[in-house]
């Protein structure tokens, strides 16, 4: 027997509500945002950022140095996500206990307010160049020492990072006129590095 009294039931045509915000911790409410911010660029959140494991970096692989289709030699240089590099860097430049102002997040203005404490994307500049903020070359190259697989560094006989530092300042002298984005130099630097013969 069919029970008329009830309505029929509807399937579920919406999805629940999920804010925009969600996606932007630091514009929540100040007393949410004092718990989950700490967290999140906490120096163990910093430290977190630099690999613990070679295993567990991604990597791509590039042909340097390839010959006409009769040779059988090319080299393979690993770039490594520098992703983590760049946000330990960031992480140094922002205070985790102040806020992104609300007039500049999400929609890109402008804050004109001179009193104002909050974090502004729009003031901040790095010491490069450029105007971005970016890693030092002696970040970079610790970073790379040990985000590249040991077996390429063996290769190459990169035995520390003061061998990646150095490759990495002579980029940074060859390109002085013209200065290269952060992934340009490193790319530029492992290429010197894998091109060079070994001993």
């Amino acid at each position: 027997p069919a029970n008329h009294d009830q309505p029929p039931q509807e399937e579920e045509i919406f999805s629940s509500y999920r804010s925009p915000f969600e996606l932007y911790p630091l514009l929540r409410d100040a007393r949410e945002t004092l718990s989950s911010a700490s967290h999140s660029l906490s120096p163990n959140f910093v430290s977190d950022l630099y690999p613990s494991s070679r295993s567990s970096l991604s990597f791509v692989s590039h042909s340097v140095g390839a010959k006409p289709s009769g040779s059988a030699h090319s080299s393979s240089i690993y770039r490594p996500d520098l992703k983590p590099l760049k946000l330990a860097t960031m992480a140094k430049f922002l205070d985790p206990h102040k806020r992104l102002c609300r007039y500049e997040v999400p929609g890109g203005g402008t804050c004109r307010d001179d009193g104002c404490e909050n974090i502004h994307l729009s003031r901040l500049e790095g010491p490069n160049p450029m105007g971005t903020i970016e890693p030092n070359d002696e970040d970079t190259a610790e970073f790379l020492f040990n985000a590249l697989p040991l077996s390429w560094l063996r290769q190459y006989e990169v035995a520390s990072s003061s061998k990646i530092l150095s490759a990495l300042q002579d980029v940074h002298r060859k390109t002085l006129n013209t200065p290269l984005q952060l992934e340009d130099r490193v790319g530029q630097a492992l290429d010197y590095l894998g091109s060079r013969p070994t001993t």
